[in-house]
C-alpha cells in the first residue's frame, strides 16, 4: 500500500532503518487486528525463521514482553523472557487484547 511505501521510501537504503520501520508497521498491524471487534481473532503467530530479534522488537512494541514481566517473571533474563514470549505469544497477546 502507498502509505507503507511512503514510510519506507526515505530510509530505503538503510537496512537497519527499514527493519525498524518494518517492526513498527508489523506491531501496528497486529495491534489493530487484535483490537478489531468485528473479526474473531484469538491471537497472532510469528514465523521467526531464526530472526527472533525482529519478532522480539514487535512484541516489545505491542507491550507483550512487558506483560510477561508483570506476570511474575521480572527476575528472569531477557533471553529467557524472549524464549517464553515465543512459546506463549498467542496466549499472552490474547490476554493483552
Amino acid at each position: 500500500p502507498k502509505r507503507l511505501l511512503q514510510r519506507l521510501e526515505p530510509v530505503k537504503d538503510d537496512d537497519e532503518a527499514v527493519k525498524a520501520i518494518g517492526c513498527e508497521i508489523a506491531a501496528e498491524m497486529c495491534t489493530e487486528i487484535l483490537a478489531n471487534n468485528d473479526v474473531d481473532v484469538d491471537g497472532v503467530h510469528f514465523y521467526t525463521l531464526n530472526l527472533e530479534r525482529s519478532v522480539t522488537t514487535i512484541l516489545m512494541r505491542m507491550g507483550v514482553i512487558d506483560l510477561i514481566r508483570q506476570e511474575g517473571e521480572s527476575k528472569t533474563s531477557d533471553a529467557e523472557i524472549n524464549d517464553h514470549a515465543f512459546s506463549s505469544t498467542v496466549d499472552t497477546v490474547r490476554t493483552n487484547a
